[in-house]
């Protein structure tokens, strides 16, 4: 009966562990399905990491750039002999050509490679936050207007400007319109 009972267990057993492999199987399969899926989610991470990189280095390197061109602006403004060290691209860089195309009035021009530069010189405009200054007085003389007209187009663009509700003209009060119109 023991050595009955014994071939009955080992077949029993036989019977399990082929249930066990199917299972098993599926086991492994599974496991190596979500691997998978990890190492392609982290391969995707990786590649936009380095696409984020790349971008920073980029931004880096305009800024680098246009730093460098901004102190070279100011540097051959302010010296009278530029003689360059550096060479830039296949050719030199000669800074003191680059003088003569400086513009002053705001007009975008090119500067090295890759590199534009807006310059405004604000000594040469007119402040519109101090129509007193000379400049405006000057500046409207050359348009054409005549020295009545200046000193009323000024006096309202002071009244405009100002918090209270005296006149321009001494003793007098705003008005509620310009000469224009306009409240």
């Amino acid at each position: 009966m023991r050595r009955a009972a014994s071939a009955n267990y080992s077949t029993r057993m036989f019977v399990d562990s082929g249930k066990q492999s199917g299972v098993a199987l599926i086991q492994v399969l599974l496991i190596t399905t979500i691997i998978s899926l990890l190492a392609i989610r982290f391969t995707d991470t990786a590649r936009n990491q380095l696409d984020i990189a790349s971008k920073f280095e980029d931004r880096i390197r305009a800024q680098l750039l246009a730093r460098s061109a901004i102190n070279e602006l100011i540097f051959i403004e302010l010296s009278d002999n530029v003689q360059s060290v550096r060479a830039t691209g296949k050719q030199e860089a000669d800074l003191q050509s680059y003088e003569g195309r400086i513009n002053y009035w705001g007009e975008t021009f090119a500067w090295g490679e890759n590199i534009s530069i807006t310059v405004q010189d604000l000594n040469g405009l007119a402040p519109q936050r101090y129509p007193d200054h000379p400049i405006w007085r000057e500046l409207l003389l050359n348009l054409g207007l005549a020295s009545e007209d200046v000193d009323r187009y000024l006096g309202e663009f002071t009244d405009i400007q100002d918090p209270d509700v005296r006149s321009w003209r001494f003793g007098d009060i705003e008005p509620g319109k310009t000469s224009a119109g306009k409240p």
